[in-house]
């Protein structure tokens, strides 16, 4: 599995940092938290999540 920092995510997404942000909070986007304060993405993770459409993802499939 590939992770990926929050500007490598934004990117792929074409979105803004703070909107990325805002979708982790919302545990509306898989990702993988490394502490209090830190948050990784999973190229594969995020594709499935793009091609379901966006859809907010299931409690235990954001890959912790």
């Amino acid at each position: 599995m590939e992770l990926i920092g929050a500007k490598q995510a934004c990117k792929m997404l074409g979105i803004r940092l703070p909107r990325l942000y805002e979708l982790v909070r919302e545990k509306a986007i898989p990702c993988v938290s490394l502490g209090a304060r830190q948050v990784r993405f999973s190229v594969e993770a995020l594709e499935e999540w793009i091609r379901a459409g966006g859809k907010r993802v299931e409690k235990g499939s954001e890959g912790q």
